[in-house]
């Protein structure tokens, strides 16, 4: 189940990993960018910059991405 963001919904994959980051409010740019949980462990630092997300959050979400891959 996606919690609905306007037209968009954030995967649930993704909402849960940026609840346990406290980066929640980022939700809203991976909905509207569609990113699916399988996109989202492709992410890149100029993915995130391009979305909008501030350099802070954009490390944990990075160093959490690659401790998924693992």
């Amino acid at each position: 189940m996606s919690a609905a963001v306007g037209h968009q919904e954030i995967d649930q994959q993704i909402g849960a990993v940026l609840a346990e980051l406290n980066l929640a409010k980022y939700g809203t740019a991976f909905a509207q960018e569609e990113v699916t949980y399988e996109a989202f462990l492709l992410l890149e630092a100029d993915d995130l910059t391009q979305m909008g997300i501030p350099i802070g959050p954009r490390k944990l979400i990075l160093a959490k991405i690659l401790e998924l891959k693992q």
